[in-house]
Formats: structure tokens, C-alpha cells, sequence
């Protein structure tokens, strides 16, 4: 039952009127009904409780005239539909059930399906933590303790979680699996993000970034070579190509999975420079599975680590497979595909297994602004806290990420702006006075 914040008995003891803490200004009229529940009204038009207490005896008069044209026959009550029984797991699969019909009616992703999936998970755990078997179990505090179970993820991951819980639940409402009186309460804390917590992914300084990427070319790369197995070298080169992609592209993780070669045009610019007459190739990126829904083109300075690794694959393919390879490796195949799983993309998990690992071998500052550690996420955040050094246009910058301006800025823009000491602090010396001459219109 909700909880009740102010009660006054009325009517010399027969009833009350009462308050809940959901709505302290809503009042509403309470008496036994005989047999160990209540009959309520709700009083519209009472502002205060001396309304309600005012209002107590005219209620009780209509309940009365109501109650007697029940029991002559004269007034038909529909009967209340009886909540239906359903164990937790079977409701969140018949739940997921539907969200994949909707996957195939293309009114979700497929992203968004596995990523409730995934938080589902924790709600099973922390309802049988709770000792909650049925959903018709669930009262207004089950979910009090949520957020103390999932005390060990981040604030960002507690809200999208209760989110995910919200959204079954509202489903189980619409199934009559909750009871009616708990389905119109809220069910589920809210979570308030704080602006240090969106840095979970703080973008990489320049300095670190120089050790992550010699890192990566130097030792981990050539170590493989010296390994008796050609899968490995294979999946190292996999790996830098992933990051550097990643970094220069800003790029989802999941999205960069996605990628195909027919996503992909890899264009010469000519020389680098005067002095310079090596190519300089840009990647053009055609993103088309998007978090959002809604493909963008990217403009990426990654192009020759892209042809780099295109050429690596198309003489290791030669080198280990017969000609049927290209039935599998074409120009639909998934950039960072792995051979030997049809070039389906290698799993989430072995790009942060593989981060983590290289996380541990270096000895980072890390970002001025976080105190947390830098994630493949870090590379989407580095991308777009390089273009802003670069006084790239936000409006341009939000199209090339798939984010909205304001959120552009408040989840990503951690801007060090040490970086730009030597402009903002220019010394006016040498500067000519500027000279401002009106002309004369009449």
C-alpha cells in the first residue's frame, strides 16, 4: 500500500481522510469496507485538511446512495480484473519476446534489444537477491536497494539500468502482472548524474596518447611476429587498425564493429606537403548502423592505416585460404572481420580484454579532469576534444558524431585548455592601434 503522510479521523471514528507522501495535496476519503480493505474518494476540491474534514459527511452520504443502488440491482460494478501470475524470468523473457518482434518490425535496433538484455540480467540477480520470485511480489520499496546492488558500476550505467526496469515494468502493467494498487506508484529511484560523472570515458591527453599508440606498434605488433602462429599477428594489426580508426574517426565501438568495406572510400590527397611527397589518404566513412538510428558520413585522417590493414588482409587471405575466401572477404565484408568466424566481427569483450591488457603496460598521467581510466570509449571522447582544439564548427563536429550540439558539449568537452596556453596568452606587443574611420552617409 502506498504510504499514507497525514491521516484525521472523521465522522466520530467511522473514517478518515488522508494524505499520501506520492501527492501531499491530494486528500481522499477513507472508510472500512467490512471485510479488511478499504472504500477511498478522492476530494477534488479540497485544498486543505480542514476542506477534507468538511467535506467528510456529504462523501459519506453518496457512498451510502451508491452502496444501496448496488445492492438493489439498480447499478452494475464490473468486477476487477485478477492480476495474473507470472515468475520474474518468465516475464522478462515473454518481455524480451516481444522487444525482438519489434527488433524484426524495425522499430528498435538490434543494439538496443542486447543492451536490455544485458541490464535484465542484473534485475533477475537483484530480485532473487531480494528473495522476489513472482512479479506480483513487487511492492513500492523492492527496488529501494537497487542502486546499493549496482553500488560498483557507475551512476551513468545506474540510470540506463533503472530505465531498462522501468520500461519492463510499465510492460507489466499492461499485462495485469503487478498489482493495481502498486502499478500506480513509482517503482524504481531515480539516479541523479552529476557532470563528474559523465567523464567515465575521459578523452586521452596527447602525451599518453603517444605512448598508447607507440606502444601498440612497437611492442605488441612485433612481438606477434615473433610467435609460431599466424592468427595472432593477425589479430594485433586487427587491434591497432580498430584503435586507430577509433581515435581519428570518433567512432562507437559497436559502430566501428559494424563497419564494412563498402562503407568505406579511401582518397588521396596528394602530397602531405611542399616538402613532403608522401601520399596523404583520407578515409570517407559511411556510417549506416548507428546508436541513434540515423547514418552520417565521416571524414576520417586515418586512411592510410585503413589501406595498410586492407592490404595486410587481402595477402594474409591469399596466404591461408584458397580462392573461395572471397565468397566470405569482399567488399561486404566487415572491416575488422575475423577469418575464421566467416569475417563476422571478433567480440566487444577481446578489443577491451586486448585495452585492458595495454592499459596495465603503461604508466599513464590520464586525464586532468578524471580520475577514471581511459576506455575504448576514450578514443570517441579524444576525437571530439581534438576537433574542438582544432576550433572545428560544433555544428559541423555534432554531424560527424551523431550528437546533438548541447549534448556534444556536455558529455564530451573536457577541454584542456593548457593545451592552447601559447594563444591565450599572446602579449599585445607589436600590435598596430586600430584606427576606426566613420563614413559620412548624408
Amino acid at each position: 500500500m502506498p504510504k499514507i503522510a497525514e491521516r484525521r479521523k472523521v465522522l466520530d471514528g467511522r473514517a478518515e481522510v488522508i494524505t499520501y507522501s506520492r501527492d501531499e495535496s491530494a486528500w481522499y476519503y477513507r472508510e472500512p469496507d467490512g471485510s479488511g480493505g478499504y472504500r477511498q474518494r478522492r476530494l477534488k476540491e479540497a485544498l486543505s485538511e480542514a476542506d477534507a474534514v468538511a467535506m467528510a459527511m456529504n462523501v459519506w452520504s453518496e457512498m451510502r446512495t451508491t452502496q444501496q443502488l448496488i445492492t438493489s440491482g439498480q447499478v452494475q460494478v464490473k468486477p476487477t480484473r485478477r492480476t495474473k501470475k507470472a515468475t520474474v524470468d518468465a516475464s522478462i523473457d515473454a518481455f524480451l519476446s516481444e522487444e525482438r518482434r519489434r527488433v524484426d518490425a524495425e522499430i528498435i535496433s538490434k543494439l538496443s534489444l542486447s543492451s536490455k538484455e544485458f541490464k535484465l540480467r542484473h534485475v533477475s540477480a537483484y530480485l532473487k537477491w531480494k528473495g522476489v520470485a513472482y512479479t506480483q511480489e513487487i511492492t513500492e520499496t523492492t527496488f529501494d536497494d537497487y542502486l546499493l546492488f549496482r553500488k560498483e558500476t557507475t551512476k551513468v550505467n545506474q540510470r540506463n539500468e533503472t530505465r531498462v526496469i522501468t520500461n519492463w515494468l510499465n510492460w507489466c502493467k499492461k499485462q495485469r502482472q503487478i498489482k493495481p494498487d502498486v502499478a500506480a506508484l513509482k517503482l524504481v529511484p531515480s539516479v541523479r548524474v552529476r557532470a563528474e560523472d559523465l567523464m567515465a570515458n575521459p578523452p586521452i591527453s596527447p602525451e599518453d596518447w603517444r605512448k598508447i599508440h607507440t606502444w601498440i606498434r612497437e611492442v605488441f605488433i612485433r612481438e606477434s611476429d615473433r610467435v609460431n602462429n599466424h592468427r595472432s599477428p593477425y589479430w594485433r594489426r586487427c587491434f591497432y587498425a580498430f584503435v586507430m580508426t577509433g581515435k581519428n574517426s570518433g567512432l562507437r565501438p559497436k559502430e566501428l564493429q559494424s563497419l564494412r568495406w563498402s562503407d568505406v572510400d579511401i582518397i588521396s590527397m596528394g602530397p602531405r606537403s611542399s616538402s613532403d611527397n608522401r601520399e596523404h589518404l583520407v578515409a570517407e566513412i559511411s556510417v549506416r548502423k548507428t546508436k541513434t538510428g540515423e547514418p552520417r558520413q565521416v571524414p576520417a585522417n586515418c586512411g592510410t592505416q585503413l589501406a595498410e590493414w586492407f592490404q595486410y588482409q587481402k595477402e594474409y587471405a591469399e596466404r591461408h585460404f584458397s580462392s573461395s575466401v572471397s565468397k566470405i572477404w569482399n567488399k561486404n565484408a566487415h572491416v575488422f572481420g575475423n577469418f575464421y568466424n566467416e569475417c563476422r566481427p571478433f567480440d566487444y569483450t577481446q578489443y577491451s580484454r586486448c585495452w585492458a591488457f595495454a592499459m596495465r603496460n603503461l604508466e599513464l598521467q590520464g586525464h586532468w579532469a578524471s580520475d577514471k581510466p581511459y576506455t575504448l570509449y576514450s578514443l570517441r571522447s579524444s576525437f571530439v576534444d581534438d576537433k574542438l582544439m582544432q576550433d572545428t564548427p560544433i555544428a559541423v563536429l555534432s554531424m560527424m558524431t551523431g550528437h546533438d550540439p548541447k549534448i556534444l558539449m556536455k558529455h564530451y568537452s573536457r577541454l584542456d585548455v593548457l593545451r592552447k596556453s601559447r594563444d591565450l596568452t599572446k602579449l599585445p606587443i607589436g600590435r598596430k592601434k586600430v584606427q576606426k574611420k566613420v563614413i559620412e552617409l548624408f
